[in-house]
């Protein structure tokens, strides 16, 4: 009889929890928009000490598929040219007057 009551007593409910996952992909989400947001808002920034070498690389890169000279592409043996890819099409579009003699 005891037992009856507090099962039904409204102020004993149990809240429904959220599953870990959902609790997981909730953090990383928000650390991920914390950290566009910090890095969005500061694009004309430049935050590594080699990105203005990056940046030239790219722009070498960029050229290189440009003309045609495919054995120019490879600058230095690293895993890096996904950062070329990505940055000489940024400056296709963003910097198109951009250009490597």
């Amino acid at each position: 009889m005891k037992n009856q009551k507090m099962e039904q007593n409204p102020l004993r409910k149990k809240r429904p929890r959220l599953p870990m996952k959902t609790l997981f992909f909730g953090i990383i989400l928000c650390v991920f928009f914390m950290i566009s947001l910090l890095r969005l808002s500061s694009l004309e920034a430049h935050w590594s000490s080699d990105e203005a070498r990056w940046l030239l690389r790219s722009i070498d890169f960029k050229s290189a598929v440009k003309n045609g000279k495919f054995s120019e592409t490879l600058i230095a043996y690293h895993p890096g040219v996904t950062t070329m890819w990505v940055s000489g099409l940024r400056t296709l579009f963003i910097e198109p007057s951009l250009n490597v003699l």
